[in-house]
């Protein structure tokens, strides 16, 4: 069970990757943040990394009881948001951050209710997905990094969305 919510998710972010590289030639907008990026990539792929080394050392093959369901669950609902968002900002969702004009940035949909749904889905990956598999280590380590580049990159995003970025550049 392990290898194919393993293998699910790798292809999954590799999908995500293809449809952002497509989206980013999709316009001209202003990329921000660039060095960023390296560090989502090394977090992303330690994590896979770390996911299946932890497995193959200490792994516990997934049981189906009350807890274990509930985060399926969440791991499914995690699913949705990410769909909601993508959907939402269509050729605007991207790895990378830009700067867009005030008009056209997204307040519907999910956006009403979450600044920042993507990223709430991707915590919950984080930490679901290894806690799924008693892999606490890799659970514990990367949702902290995460945590950690998370806010460095929200509060990139929100000083974009309140407009102090452009501040810079006038």
């Amino acid at each position: 069970m392990f290898y194919g919510v393993w293998g699910f998710y790798v292809m999954y972010r590799l999908f995500e990757l293809v449809i952002s590289k497509r989206n980013d030639k999709a316009h001209d907008f202003f990329e921000v943040g660039k060095e960023q990026k390296k560090y989502m990539m090394f977090i992303h792929i330690s994590w896979f990394l770390a996911l299946f080394f932890e497995y193959l050392y200490r792994g516990a093959d997934l049981k189906l009881n009350m807890l274990n369901i509930f985060i399926i669950v969440l791991l499914f609902l995690s699913a949705v948001l990410r769909y909601l968002s993508m959907r939402e900002l269509k050729d605007r969702w991207s790895t990378s951050v830009y700067l867009i004009e005030e008009e056209r940035i997204v307040r519907t949909g999910i956006y009403k209710y979450f600044r920042h749904p993507n990223y709430f889905a991707v915590i919950l990956e984080i930490f679901l997905i290894p806690f799924l598999f008693k892999l606490n280590i890799t659970a514990v380590v990367f949702t902290i990094l995460n945590g950690i580049f998370l806010y460095k990159r929200m509060s990139l995003e929100n000083s974009i969305l309140k407009g102090e970025y452009y501040e810079r550049f006038k």
